[in-house]
């Protein structure tokens, strides 16, 4: 790296991820970094109502359903991380020097992972019906 810059920049890069910070100086293994764990709460209300006549029952059941119910509550609960793009490709070649060593710039983020702007980050809710026929 040809600016002093660069490599303090990619250093704070590699003390922020603990897979990176434990395998300095490594090849990383195929699947060896990882998203990091997140967890969803969804929540089901049914009801059921009963109607009819001469002693014959149809239930209709009513159901609503609250997906990622948690990210509901607080905005910043039950949001995926996941891996920017330019985290997984951090370095980018430049050129190389005359002894043929190559010559990287530092061109990733600050951090490895971001929130998921993706569907499953937010929280949704459904409604359903079934009419049971006995």
């Amino acid at each position: 790296m040809d600016n002093p810059g660069q490599w303090s920049a990619l250093d704070a890069f590699i003390r922020q991820d603990d897979y990176l910070s434990e395998h300095r100086g490594e090849i990383a293994e195929r699947f060896g970094a990882v998203n990091p764990w997140y967890s969803n709460v969804d929540l089901r209300i049914l009801q059921d109502i009963h109607f009819g006549r001469g002693g014959q029952s149809h239930p209709l059941q009513l159901n609503l359903d609250i997906l990622n119910f948690m990210n509901l509550l607080s905005s910043g609960w039950g949001v995926r991380k996941v891996a920017s793009a330019q985290a997984t490709s951090p370095l980018e070649l430049v050129r190389f020097d005359p002894d043929g060593e190559p010559v990287f710039n530092f061109t990733g983020p600050s951090e490895t992972y971001i929130d998921d702007p993706g569907i499953y980050s937010r929280w949704r809710i459904q409604l359903g019906a079934k009419y049971i026929l006995n």
